[in-house]
């Protein structure tokens, strides 16, 4: 909360058209521009036609889930582009490349204590790797040795853990200072034990 933070957004065209140069604008929820960008010069690393840019966004003081928009398009164009006549995607039609989506991001108060979980798979008594653990909007996966450590800001959560092939009991935890939690992990009904990922 309060932060700006940096996302990464990419556009692919499915024809492998050459996207470099185009621009982008995110706009909040209300459809207030918050940021604009031009697309890399060359593709992601390893792909064929994935544009991207890295942007920095404002920070929102409002606790809780927000969903923003990424546009491309005739209306994002710069006013040099429509007073030029240009095309943003490299002299293709702009219609053609016109585009919306959406992203979807938690906005929390800062931490103030650290919970440090363990995950351990219960009949065999070892540390489970890779598990993904959730305290409310707060997330994280266990190490090799089966830790994880989150920063939560002071309240009542649900720890639930994931992992394919086992289940866990949701636990609650109280967290008014720093805290260990350990969750078991049991396979799953029809799952060779131990499920090992």
């Amino acid at each position: 909360m309060s932060r700006p933070f940096t996302v990464k957004i990419g556009i692919a065209c499915a024809a492998g058209c050459a996207l470099d140069a185009h621009e982008i604008e995110v706009r909040d929820g209300t459809g207030n521009s918050l940021a604009r960008a031009r697309l890399s010069a060359t593709p992601w690393p390893g792909t064929i036609a994935l544009y991207w840019t890295e942007v920095e966004l404002p920070a929102t003081g409002s606790e809780g889930q927000h969903t923003w928009h990424v546009a491309s398009g005739p209306d994002v164009a710069s006013r040099s582009d429509v007073a030029s006549g240009s095309d943003v995607a490299s002299g293709l039609s702009r219609k053609n490349h016109a585009f919306s989506s959406s992203f979807t991001f938690t906005v929390a108060r800062p931490p103030e204590h650290i919970v440090t979980i363990t995950a351990v798979y219960s009949t065999v008594h070892e540390p489970a790797a890779r598990v993904e653990i959730r305290l409310g909007p707060y997330r994280a996966t266990t190490d090799e040795q089966g830790r994880a450590t989150i920063a939560v800001r002071s309240g009542s959560y649900d720890a639930i853990a994931w992992k394919a092939g086992y289940e866990a009991a949701p636990v609650t935890v109280n967290v008014t200072a720093d805290v260990t939690l350990r969750i078991d992990l049991r396979p799953i009904a029809g799952t060779e034990e131990p499920y090992w990922m």
